[in-house]
């Protein structure tokens, strides 16, 4: 059976390095931070990040979002473009409505 350690190295390899440090800085945000916290922690972000691939490889998710070649991209690209021009932008005086209702 793997040590503690043993299972926190094969996490860390099997993870990017983004999500190693998402995983480390929700450990260090735990107040009393110990190698089996750090644990689950890596653990929890193996999960995560198998449920977007599984998400990512479903059917649904495919059929809506499917892998455009370069020329369909531009093509929609270009049909956006018009279409914008065709129905105009927003005007500044909307955009600036808006700036000011973010929250600071």
């Amino acid at each position: 059976m793997a040590t503690l350690n043993q299972k926190i190295q094969q996490q860390l390899d099997a993870l990017p390095g983004d999500q190693v440090k998402a995983a480390l800085k929700r450990w260090l945000d735990i107040s009393d931070a110990d190698l089996t916290a750090l644990e689950q922690a890596l653990w929890e972000e193996q999960e995560a990040i198998a449920a977007v691939d599984t998400m990512m490889e479903s059917q649904k998710f495919i059929q809506e979002f499917p892998i455009l070649t370069e020329e369909q991209k531009i093509q929609r690209s270009l049909e956006a473009h018009a279409d914008y021009e065709k129905n105009g932008g927003i005007a500044n005086a909307e955009i600036e409505a808006w700036i000011s209702n973010l929250p600071n």
